[in-house]
Formats: C-alpha cells, structure tokens, sequence
C-alpha cells in the first residue's frame, strides 16, 4: 500500500506545480499584453509605430498617414478615458443602489467580482485575443 502512495503523491505534486506555473505565467502574459495595449493608447509614437508595423507602411506612406493616425489616437485616447470615467460612476451608482439592501462588505464582494471579470474579459479583445485581429486590420472603405 506504501508503494502506491509516493508515485501518486509525486504525481499530484506534479500537477499541482505544472497548474500554478501556468496560473502565474498566464497572468503575466496577460498583464504585459494590456500594459503593451495601454503603451500604444497612450502615446501617440507608439500608436503611429503600432500601425507603421503591422501595415509596412514606408516613410512616404507614414507622412501621410500621420494626420489620420494622430486624430485617431486623440479619439481613441479620449473614449479610454470616458470609458474608464464610466465605469467608475456606474460603480458608484450600483453602491448607491445596493446600500438599503447589503452590507459594505456584500458589496465590496459584488463590484470586486466585476472587476474580476472585466480584467479576465480583456484577455480576448477580438477574435482569439490576438493584437491586432488575425488578418491585420480591416480594409479601408473606398
């Protein structure tokens, strides 16, 4: 009986290793991806850099294109802060709301649960999670 304990002990031990090392690598991959995707919405050179490399774009198709790309960005950037800027009143709203009904301690679980899975959700930002989506961007409308 002794002898069928220690090689699924190692076995279970195994797993148990292999599974947290996948749990903290995916995190961090995660976490470096969105720290990228900030990088490029935050500053404009990155932004221009981002789209000059995945469109091949040469110099002379890069000045032209740097209006476009520096009017896009100043959109992009001000929706990331209006959506951030949302999601924080919503949050405040929803306490507001649930106050009559649950403790602090109930809701501070409920809005920590959200942000969980806001955080887990960004994983996959199109299809298959890939920055940018497989085929590159969509073609411009002629």
């Amino acid at each position: 009986m002794y002898s069928q304990i220690k090689p699924i002990t190692i076995i279970l031990l195994t797993l148990a290793i292999g599974f947290a090392a996948g749990f903290l690598t995916s995190g961090y991959i995660v976490k470096k991806r969105f720290e990228q995707m900030r990088k490029i919405m935050d500053d404009k050179a990155h932004f221009e850099n981002y789209f000059s490399e995945i469109a091949k774009a040469n110099p002379a198709q890069m000045e032209k294109i740097k209006p476009i790309l520096e009017k896009y960005h100043e959109e992009v950037h001000a929706a990331q802060r209006g959506f951030f800027s949302q999601m924080r009143e919503r949050s405040d709203s929803l306490r507001v709301e649930l106050r009559p009904y649950l403790s602090d301690e109930q809701i501070e679980k409920v809005i920590q649960s959200m942000r969980f899975r806001g955080k887990r959700n960004m994983r996959r930002p199109g299809p298959g999670g890939d920055f940018p989506p497989p085929g590159g961007l969509p073609p411009a409308p002629h």
